[in-house]
């Protein structure tokens, strides 16, 4: 697998202010502190979405299927490239709502795309493949747990419920 990548997030108040230090990855999270998450969507004209399954090795959430997901910092456009090799410019993302965690505030993205997903090259380090699905495999996947559960309310804003 090569050296292991230590991430850093910048740190936010709930105003989404920035604090002017970083929070290292895995490392507990003060109270009242955030980084910013993007979750990105992506649907075609037939209703499906493009997900990924996560490589076994990672800490979080090994081997599930998800969307694509990484800091709101990086930009959509940028995380979607480097995760799972779809190219797209900003202007194709519509921030569908924010959300707030525990520690993070989450920026749920949705865009179209036409594209193969066959012919996509992805991150080996953070993703084992990448598919078109539709809204009830998702939905089969949280039922059964091998698809991340983001909850009722992300997925009917996002459409995969309706």
């Amino acid at each position: 697998m090569g050296s292991t990548v230590i991430e850093y997030w910048d740190a936010f108040d709930a105003e989404e202010r920035p604090l002017g230090w970083l929070l290292k990855r895995g490392e507990s999270v003060p109270e009242g502190v955030y980084h910013l998450v993007s979750q990105i969507w992506v649907r075609n004209a037939k209703g499906e979405f493009l997900v990924q399954k996560r490589a076994e090795h990672l800490k979080h959430m090994p081997g599930l299927w998800a969307s694509t997901g990484g800091s709101a910092l990086e930009g959509a456009a940028r995380e979607l490239k480097e995760e799972i090799g779809v190219e797209m410019s900003g202007e194709a993302f519509e921030l569908v709502f924010k959300s707030r965690g525990n520690d993070a505030i989450f920026y749920n993205w949705l865009a179209e795309w036409e594209g193969y997903s066959e012919a996509l090259e992805f991150q080996l380090e953070e993703v084992s493949e990448v598919k078109w699905v539709s809204k009830e495999w998702i939905l089969s996947g949280v039922r059964e747990g091998w698809f991340f559960d983001y909850g009722e309310d992300v997925f009917e804003k996002v459409g995969v419920l309706g």
